[in-house]
């Protein structure tokens, strides 16, 4: 009965991502959004529940991977996934990155514990801050998702427990050396290749736009000049809905990189944290913003007990510079 329970519970979070991840298909590209005038077919659901489960899989055997555990044990994984389902997980990775982009730059700009720590906020799918989170699996990642609330938002990220870990070798990392193919030998890449489907797919669609993003590459799973079409989720798709887009008549990658825009300005970001530090070690914690101080919580003011450290809690945000400077000075 518990395990019955646990997989209902987990099926919860695949199916919240994956209706997710068809809205975020079809905001992204204004043709995609019209050809859902007809609704996703079963198949199509399918094998973003799918990806959602291939992620899980790959992130509880390799959530903690080194450098070693990358270039071994990561072309084993890919050779039991069709090349087209290697790329479904690519997709799959760039949508659960971008939902946790939005929550993580808001605290990064504005939580006072994380200014302490220089926590910077990111618009780099590749950060090894977002990875670290995306690591902790689709439970943790739907407490992100749907947090509104500072309060809902500092738990889900753990601010108060000090800076965000980082994970150089997740599966953005193994998607791109998988991709390039350097580091694999002619029979790992035959097996990758030439895998069978881990999930049975009685539609083409999803092989024939594979097929054709290929080209001359060796594998192609995670191009870097494919960004678009992982946005809206190409290999995803029946072929009816992907020759009604006309996608399978041409390959038309982009020609740069996805360009990440500054979330904030390099000398915003610095500001707001040396700001926020001042209050930080005057004792206050919580959400700051230039224009707005009300919510920054001032340990043990309200109970009238003695501050952390016996330290004076300051009544106001000037007072808190003042005492910090001074500190600092006599320092």
């Amino acid at each position: 009965m518990t395990d019955a329970l646990e997989i209902a519970n987990f099926y919860s979070h695949v199916e919240f991502f994956t209706e997710r991840f068809l809205q975020a298909c079809s905001e992204s590209n204004p043709r995609v959004g019209d050809s859902f005038a007809r609704p996703p077919t079963s198949r199509e659901k399918a094998r973003i529940a799918n990806a959602m489960y291939t992620f899980e899989l790959f992130r509880r055997l390799f959530g903690n991977l080194s450098l070693g555990d990358l270039s071994e044990l990561v072309p084993l994984f890919f050779s039991k996934l069709a090349p087209w389902e290697g790329a479904q997980l690519g997709c799959v990775h760039d949508f659960l990155a971008r939902e946790v982009i939005p929550a993580y730059n808001e605290l990064a700009m504005h939580d006072i514990t994380w200014a302490e720590h220089s926590v910077v906020a990111t618009c780099d799918l590749s950060s090894p801050q977002i990875q670290f989170f995306l690591s902790k699996g689709l439970p943790n990642l739907h407490v992100i998702a749907t947090a509104t609330s500072y309060e809902e938002k500092a738990l889900a990220f753990a601010t108060n427990t000090g800076p965000p870990g980082i994970s150089y070798y997740f599966l953005m990392a193994a998607l791109e050396m998988i991709d390039a193919a350097e580091d694999l030998n002619e029979d790992e890449l035959t097996s990758i290749v030439t895998a069978h489907p881990l999930y049975e797919d009685c539609d083409p669609g999803p092989k024939q736009i594979w097929d054709l993003s290929k080209g001359q590459r060796q594998v192609a799973i995670y191009g870097s000049f494919d960004w678009v079409y992982r946005r809206w989720g190409y290999v995803m798709w029946d072929c009816e809905r992907l020759d009604a887009l006309g996608a399978l008549d041409v390959w038309n990658p982009e020609q740069e990189e996805e360009p990440y825009a500054e979330a904030v300005s390099h000398e915003n970001m610095w500001n707001s944290i040396k700001w926020r530090t001042e209050i930080y070690w005057a004792g206050g914690r919580g959400w700051w913003d230039e224009n707005d101080q009300s919510h920054i919580v001032w340990p043990d003011r309200e109970n009238g007990e003695p501050a952390a450290r016996g330290q004076h809690v300051p009544a106001t945000l000037d007072e808190a510079k003042q005492l910090w400077r001074a500190r600092f000075q006599e320092d």
